[in-house]
């Protein structure tokens, strides 16, 4: 959901970032954050550098690719591991996003919606059951102010657009001036639960526009999200029936892609700040309120999709801190102290998740002109770096205490 580069499209939610911070192309998803890239500072480099060579006794492992059809991305794991769910959209039965359910064995895709609405940040619950997911479908139906989000309406405009134009609009000088933006697109998403087949759909959140990038607790009490109800993203947490709404974080800036550890102890997210860096954090979850929290990076650029991994000890996550046009996976202690890069490849490597028993990891990757899932077994590097030696004054984000309650 984020228009993080050029050539990949919007995913968004992280769930996700996602959130996504939906990615950009001719199409886009929905997602989060308004920023505008950081300038030359801090030893950001804003040409493109080669690739850097992996340290020494570390090989990358090889990716398989999951998906051919559509563009996809936000892929994540059944509570079995035998499956994934994610967004996909560009195909030739519909071209907005929709959600599809990948079997890992066989390697059918079953397409779960069918209807005329974005749907994005999908995810499983715990049971294996249901699943859970963000979508257009009725409020741009409630809203007239809403209604140019409806991808019918989008069919027919682009359709009526005159080519001539477009093509002089995105000529050789226009496009050598354009300048490269972070831009969330906050669509009119809500979130819903259904059954595996996406029948007795229920809707939980009923917020006036942006509500997505949904993710349950281990047990599936909770569901934790990241809304723009109160005119600036913010993380919320409701019970897994749609009740008892309560916000969490309270910074002026965006806040999203939240994960709730596997024990549900912890939250893992990511933050923008004024500059257009997004940075990871990790928090204790106590009594419904944040605490301890805590800063994980600090470099200029865009961290972001965080995921537990099944111990709690790391956190994975994408980020384009290293090469301003390329994002890579990468591997973060709950500590803070040790940062480990886990992919190096030109492609634009996003939305990593860890499978249930952390041996795998699914991510979406840019092949071509489209992003497409990939998995990969997980080989934790020996180098170790210390990203607390990035740490500015103006590098840290602080999250103020909730307002108290007036009685």
């Amino acid at each position: 959901m984020l228009s993080l580069f050029r050539p990949l499209p919007k995913f968004f939610c992280t769930s996700l970032f996602a959130s996504t911070l939906a990615l950009a192309t001719s199409f886009s998803f929905a997602g989060p954050p308004t920023s505008r890239p950081t300038k030359h500072h801090h030893g950001m480099h804003t040409k493109q550098q080669p690739i850097p060579a992996p340290p020494k006794g570390y090989t990358p492992p090889k990716a398989r690719q999951l998906t051919f059809a559509g563009v996809n991305g936000e892929s994540y794991f059944s509570p079995d591991g035998k499956k994934l769910i994610f967004q996909s959209y560009g195909r030739k039965e519909h071209a907005h996003s929709q959600i599809y359910i990948l079997d890992l064995q066989t390697g059918k895709e079953t397409r779960i919606n069918h209807h005329d609405g974005d749907d994005t940040c999908s995810y499983f619950h715990p049971n294996g059951k249901s699943i859970l997911y963000a979508s257009t479908v009725d409020e741009v139906k409630e809203s007239h102010r809403f209604r140019f989000f409806a991808p019918s309406w989008v069919a027919k405009h682009r359709a009526m657009r005159n080519p001539t134009a477009q093509k002089q609009r995105w000529g050789k000088k226009t496009r050598s001036k354009h300048r490269r933006k972070y831009k969330w697109t906050y669509k009119p998403y809500e979130i819903y639960i259904a059954d595996l087949d996406g029948k007795n759909r229920h809707r939980l959140t009923h917020a006036n526009g942006y509500d997505a990038e949904g993710t349950y607790g281990p047990k599936g009490r909770f569901v934790i999200f990241s809304s723009h109800r109160d005119k600036d993203q913010e993380l919320y947490l409701m019970n897994a029936d749609g009740t008892h709404q309560r916000r969490l974080t309270w910074r002026k800036g965006n806040d999203g892609g939240p994960f709730l550890s596997p024990s549900g102890k912890a939250v893992t997210w990511r933050s923008f700040d004024k500059r257009g860096n997004a940075q990871i954090f990790v928090a204790q979850l106590q009594d419904g309120q944040l605490t301890a929290i805590r800063q994980l990076t600090f470099r200029p650029g865009i961290h972001w999709a965080p995921f537990w991994h099944p111990s709690e000890k790391w956190i994975l996550f994408s980020a384009n801190s290293d090469d301003r046009k390329n994002f890579e996976l990468y591997l973060v202690n709950t500590e803070g102290t040790c940062l480990k890069r886990l992919t190096y490849s030109p492609a634009q490597d996003v939305l990593p998740v860890f499978s249930p028993d952390g041996k795998h990891i699914a991510f979406t990757s840019r092949k071509g002109r489209f992003s497409q899932l990939y998995l990969m077994p997980f080989v934790m590097p020996s180098t170790c770096q210390d990203p607390r030696t990035y740490r500015t004054p103006e590098s840290v984000l602080h999250f103020p205490a909730p307002p108290k309650k007036r009685h």
